[in-house]
């Protein structure tokens, strides 16, 4: 006769509770998500090497549902956030940033018509001048939240066009990393913006 005491009760429901635990359920679920998601990768261009590949040992990560929760825009007030994004460390690093990179900001300026100051100030905030470019692997957050029903169609949306990145051969899974919401590089390009917007300036 096998006892089960409240202990190993308490224990087996707190490790359930634990972020980094993936139910079986949860696991079978969003197995059935990625197959769901192929005929629109297929549909987009997606070879099955690109989408095996991209999902290869794959799993739902309980991280990012939890920072989806816990977003710093929705949980400090304007002035808190403020003294954040804009602080003397972030203004005095933005200076520098500007100054080193100054040639190319004029270039582009002379050829989009986008003040340097600007794109300086959009690069300081999404990633502190690219020191801080997130470290999840994009095609795992986007399909953690899209599995998840967290604004399924757009993360779903998004999800096919960083496959199509991929595809392209732009970057590798392994490079692919990026914020937890799937954001991608010095300015946090969502995948269908970076298809919509991104440009390779220096032409190589």
């Amino acid at each position: 006769m096998t006892f089960i005491t409240r202990r190993t009760v308490l224990a087996g429901a707190a490790a359930i509770a634990a972020p980094g635990f993936i139910r079986p359920a949860e696991a079978r679920s969003f197995e059935a998500f990625v197959a769901g998601l192929w005929p629109a990768a297929s549909a987009a261009g997606v070879s099955r090497a690109t989408f095996d590949r991209a999902f290869a040992g794959v799993q739902p990560n309980p991280r990012v549902i939890e920072l989806s929760q816990r977003q710093p825009e929705f949980r400090r007030t304007l002035g808190d956030y403020v003294d954040v994004r804009a602080s003397n460390k972030r203004v005095n690093n933005g200076r520098a940033a500007l100054a080193q990179n100054g040639g190319t900001f004029s270039a582009v300026q002379s050829r989009y018509g986008v003040p340097g100051e600007i794109i300086c100030s959009i690069w300081g905030n999404e990633t502190s001048y690219g020191t801080a470019r997130g470290e999840h692997y994009v095609i795992q957050a986007m399909a953690t939240l899209a599995a998840a029903g967290r604004r399924a169609d757009f993360f779903r949306r998004e999800l096919v066009a960083a496959l199509r990145i991929l595809q392209a051969g732009d970057t590798t899974p392994q490079n692919m990393i990026g914020s937890w919401a799937g954001a991608m590089g010095h300015v946090q390009f969502m995948p269908t913006s970076f298809h919509a917007f991104a440009v390779d300036f220096t032409g190589d």
